[in-house]
């Protein structure tokens, strides 16, 4: 699998849906959602409570989804997220640590009750978020360990960012937020290349069958951004 480079093959060029990636400092990833919109855009949740919609840069590479997507699904995919953007743009979503929580509603986009006070997403649970109102089950969340050490540590690390944001602007975050991310610390952890991965696949994906893929989308990536900052 061959990531896209905006330099050789522009984002405008995605078939209606499709993800795209940058990575930040010490191999940490990012995914956010690609869609033809009034320009092309990305959807997604770039840190706590900042704009759901933005423009690509070149720091990102891309992919549309597999082919084993139908053309006339993709069109409805992208109907859907685009009333998503639409309805949500004004939206400032928290940043956490929740997945599976069904909190965008399929008719009309907006986010439903579900979405309460102790929810929150990483940009990986958000784009599995999007697809889950579109009736796509992205992943087989059960078949993902818990408490592995490193994702352990990535999960207080989102911890300790809510509680200096809430130091910084205690108006952000809660103390309710707060309690209720900490009891997500320990939990499955969903990384953007893994959840990248399953976008190339029609069906429920399991972990080991998004392993492989989510390996070589990392290496690209990784490859990629140490070239992009080299000639910066």
């Amino acid at each position: 699998m061959q990531l896209h480079t905006p330099n050789i093959n522009d984002f405008a060029n995605v078939d209606s849906v499709g993800v795209a990636l940058s990575q930040y400092e010490g191999e940490q990833n990012h995914i956010a959602i690609l869609f033809q919109y009034e320009d092309v855009m990305l959807l997604h949740v770039g840190a706590h409570k900042s704009p759901l919609l933005e423009k690509p840069t070149d720091k990102f590479m891309w992919l549309d989804l597999g082919s084993s997507f139908h053309p006339i699904r993709k069109q409805v995919i992208l109907a859907s997220i685009q009333q998503i953007a639409e309805k949500n743009k004004d939206s400032k979503i928290r940043y956490g640590l929740d997945h599976g929580i069904y909190c965008l509603d399929a008719e009309t986009g907006l986010l439903n009750e579900n979405y309460d006070q102790s929810i929150g997403f990483t940009c990986a649970t958000f784009v599995i978020e999007v697809f889950l109102s579109v009736g796509i089950k992205l992943i087989d969340w059960d078949t993902w360990p818990s408490g592995e050490e490193k994702h352990t540590e990535f999960q207080k690390m989102v911890f300790n960012y809510l509680e200096r944001s809430k130091r910084d602007n205690p108006s952000s975050v809660t103390e309710e937020y707060l309690k209720a991310q900490a009891s997500n610390i320990g939990k499955a952890r969903f990384l953007p290349q893994e959840v990248a991965a399953a976008t190339q696949n029609g069906a429920e994906s399991t972990k080991d069958e998004v392993d492989p893929i989510a390996l070589k989308i990392h290496e690209q990536l990784t490859a990629y951004t140490k070239e992009y900052y080299k000639n910066r």
